[in-house]
């Protein structure tokens, strides 16, 4: 996953962590922890990460399924 570019996504819409979390309902600690790796986002709270930053196709591929490849 490309944290900084749904990071940026964040920003881009004006959202805050707060509004994130609230829109996906879970605390800010529990996004935070998706956010670094700890926990992974479930399936429905990608789709609602999706709906609430209404991310194009293009945007959903590049943000949810990079892989670098070494």
């Amino acid at each position: 996953m490309n944290v900084a570019e749904l990071r940026a996504e964040f920003c881009r819409n004006g959202k805050s962590l707060g509004d994130v979390s609230k829109a996906l309902g879970i605390n800010r600690a529990s996004l935070w922890r998706r956010l670094n790796g700890s926990v992974d986002f479930n399936r429905k709270e990608i789709v609602m990460l999706i709906n609430f930053l209404c991310l194009d196709p293009d945007k959903i591929m590049y943000i949810f399924f990079d892989q670098k490849v070494a």
